[in-house]
């Protein structure tokens, strides 16, 4: 039921809403995404979601139905229509939408409080989108249980995937899928939910936002370091001997962090910045102790410098590992559950390293 539509003429529909809802074949049972909104000239678009018909609708449908998808488009309306309001017209339709679709919960929580439900955003908006808050927002109200909704496709508290959430909605009949990869939904009870989902959400977006620009620097640098060097090997001879010390020396450093700059990337979770800032100053303070402590254990042994950090790496790699992978988790060279590119494990680029 309901759609997002920002008109009454077929370029206005947006209606893909129902592919949540269809079977394997494209179908849908039952339903009403035509006629179900209403005019409304103090609304975004002149349009709004008639909810006494949509009260009415879920009324009829749910008797005869086991799952019920409700859109309800005013919110993703109001979003669309922002940047033709200013603050005070914003706001005055955004509370009103806010009164409608708290009226209609409330009478969804009155009538079906025994049922599963569960609350979604579907998209982000606008503004969250180009500040990357990409991810999106899942209640899931039940009678036995609460807490932070998890999963074992991404194995991270409080963030699931997409498909695990037709995968739920079956477990509560005791139904499974076989062509469903998703997982259903485990429940991690703690008593800072929001503030910890909150500052676990900026963190994966400052880690998201920021490993290209880190990372690609990291890379770039210890490449360069290396065929500089190997140039400046092949003509060392051509090289003023009171500089060729010097020149070597520093250059050898710069090649040591290759090793050091992914155990910075480690380690510098431990700091739980969620902020740019936090994470560069972290990451750069960790290069400068781990370097330092390298040359005050062996002083010129650049080998055994290199075995330290080797054995540092691979050691907490290992640590890690067994513990639940949290430095791994907030590593800026490991995962990005942003865009789902990889939840757990050693991923490749410490693959490589190892």
């Amino acid at each position: 039921m309901g759609n997002s539509d920002t008109g009454f003429e077929e370029e206005d529909y947006n209606r893909s809403f129902a592919l949540m809802a269809m079977d394997e074949s494209g179908r849908i049972p039952v339903g009403n995404i035509e006629d179900i909104n209403i005019e409304d000239s103090s609304m975004p678009f002149g349009i709004r979601t008639d909810y006494d018909k949509l009260k009415k609708y879920t009324a009829n449908y749910y008797n005869d139905s086991d799952v019920l998808f409700v859109d309800l488009g005013d919110t993703y309306r109001l979003d669309k229509y922002k940047s033709y309001l200013n603050s005070a017209t914003y706001n005055k339709m955004k509370d009103s939408i806010y009164k409608n679709i708290n009226d209609y919960l409330s009478y969804v929580f009155d009538l079906y409080k025994d049922d599963n439900i569960y609350i979604m955003s579907a998209y982000p908006s606008n503004l969250d989108y180009s500040n990357r808050y990409r991810l999106t927002p899942l209640i899931k109200f039940t009678d036995d249980k609460k807490g932070l909704l998890c999963s074992a496709t991404t194995r991270r508290d409080g963030v699931i995937s997409n498909v695990d959430l037709g995968v739920d909605i079956l477990s509560n009949y005791g139904i499974k899928n076989s062509n469903m990869v998703g997982k259903s939904f485990s429940y991690l009870e703690k008593e800072d939910n929001i503030e910890y989902l909150n500052h676990d959400y900026d963190k994966i977006v400052t880690i998201s936002s920021t490993r290209t620009n880190v990372v690609n620097f990291f890379v770039v640098l210890v490449a360069l370091s290396w065929v500089v060097s190997a140039i400046l090997l092949v003509i060392k001879n051509k090289i003023p001997e009171n500089k060729k010390e010097t020149i070597f020396n520093v250059l050898k450093e710069f090649i040591k962090l290759g090793m050091i700059m992914p155990l910075a990337f480690l380690i510098a979770p431990i700091t739980n910045a969620s902020t740019p800032l936090g994470v560069f100053t972290s990451i750069i303070g960790f290069v400068l102790a781990i370097g330092v402590l390298g040359h005050l254990i062996f002083k010129k042994d650049d080998i055994k410098q290199m075995g330290l950090y080797a054995f540092l790496i691979i050691t907490l790699i290992a640590v890690d590992s067994m513990f639940g992978t949290y430095l791994m988790k907030n590593d800026i060279m490991s995962y990005d559950a942003l865009i789902g590119a990889r939840y757990y494990g050693i991923g490749n680029e410490y693959e490589g390293v190892t």
